[in-house]
C-alpha cells in the first residue's frame, strides 16, 4: 500500500503505556477499514462479566419459593434451544444444576438465522416477587442536550447487554431455568427479569460518567464533539472504559466519526435534530415503560 504524505503533517513519539492514537489526519491518509481492526482488536478479547459489578436479586418480605416445570417445546425448535443452551454454558452464562427451590420455565424468542434467544418467563411468578428499583432512563431532552454541538458522531452497541452484567451467587437460585435437559442457574442478568434494564443502565452510566459529550440510553452509547481530536480522545476513553470492565460489543453495529446519528426515532446531525421514523420513536417509548 503506498501512502503519500504531506510534508507538513506532523506526528509525535513519546514513551507511554497507552494505546497509539493518531489524529483524524493521519487517519484519512492511512486508508485503513478501521472498523475492521477494531472489530479484529476487541473481538479477540474473551467474554467477561462487569469487574466487580453485580446485580443484587432481593425479595419482598414472607416470599416463598416458586417451583415450575419445563414447558412443552415445539419440536421445530429444540435443536436451536439446545444449541443456545450448551453455548450459554460454554460462555459460563448458566450452569448446569442437580436441585433448586426456584425454577421458571425458559421461554425461546426466535431471531434471524434459525437461532434463538433464551429468557426466563419470570413476569408471572418472579417478578412480582421482587422488590423493583428505582433509576431514572434519560428524557429525550437530556440525551439531546449531551449531542449538542456535535460535528460527528460514534454509536457504540452492546453484545447481549444484560447478560454481561454478573448476578450476586447469593441471589441466582431465584433466577433458576428450567428445560427439557434439566435446570440450569444463570451467573448472569437475564432478559424480562423486573429492573433489569434498571440495574444496567445505573451501572453503565457509572463507568462512563466523567467523560463530556457521551450519552448513554441501555445497551446504546453515543459519543459526539465539537472537532475531530477531541471526538477521537473521547472515543478513546470509552472504550478504555469498557475495555478495562471486560465488556463486548457489537462492531456490526457501531459507527466511528459518523456525519449522523439516529437517536430515540430522531436523526442527529451537526445541523441539528430531525424528526426520523414513527417506529424508532415508539422503541424508545417502550424502553422508558419496560
Amino acid at each position: 500500500m503506498s501512502t503519500t504524505v504531506s510534508p507538513d503533517m506532523k506526528i509525535c513519539v513519546v514513551e507511554s503505556n497507552r494505546k497509539p492514537l493518531l489524529g483524524r489526519e493521519w487517519l484519512r491518509k492511512l486508508n485503513l477499514d478501521w472498523n475492521q481492526i477494531f472489530n479484529a482488536d476487541y473481538n479477540a478479547q474473551a467474554v467477561s462479566s462487569l469487574h466487580k459489578h453485580q446485580a443484587r436479586i432481593r425479595l419482598q418480605a414472607n416470599v416463598q419459593p416458586i417451583f415450575i416445570k419445563a414447558s412443552k417445546l415445539p419440536f421445530a425448535l429444540r435443536d436451536a434451544v439446545e444449541k443456545e443452551l450448551e453455548d450459554l454454558e460454554r460462555n459460563g452464562i448458566i450452569k448446569k444444576i442437580d436441585s433448586a427451590k426456584w425454577a421458571t420455565p425458559i421461554v425461546p424468542v426466535k431471531k434471524q438465522g434459525n437461532e434463538v434467544r433464551l429468557c426466563g418467563d419470570y413476569k408471572i411468578r418472579v417478578n412480582p416477587c421482587i422488590v423493583v428499583e428505582e433509576h431514572p432512563l434519560p428524557t429525550i431532552e437530556k440525551l439531546f442536550a449531551s449531542m449538542a454541538g456535535g460535528q460527528q458522531f460514534s454509536k457504540i452497541d452492546h453484545t447481549k447487554a444484560y447478560l454481561q452484567l454478573e448476578v450476586n451467587p447469593d441471589d441466582r437460585e431465584i433466577l433458576t431455568l428450567s428445560t427439557h435437559r434439566g435446570l440450569y442457574q444463570p451467573t448472569r442478568l437475564m432478559y424480562d427479569i423486573t429492573s433489569g434494564p434498571v440495574k444496567w443502565q445505573r451501572e453503565i452510566e457509572q463507568i462512563l460518567k466523567d467523560i463530556d459529550g457521551v450519552s448513554v440510553l441501555l445497551d446504546d452509547i453515543k459519543i459526539t464533539a465539537p472537532n475531530d481530536d477531541i471526538h477521537l480522545q473521547r472515543l478513546e476513553l470509552v472504550l478504555s472504559r469498557l475495555n478495562k470492565y471486560n465488556m463486548r460489543v457489537n462492531f456490526d453495529k457501531c459507527v466511528f466519526m459518523g456525519n449522523e446519528v439516529e437517536y430515540c426515532g430522531y436523526k442527529i446531525d451537526r445541523l441539528g435534530i430531525h424528526k426520523s421514523t414513527r417506529e424508532n420513536r415508539r422503541n424508545y417509548t417502550n424502553a422508558r415503560s419496560s
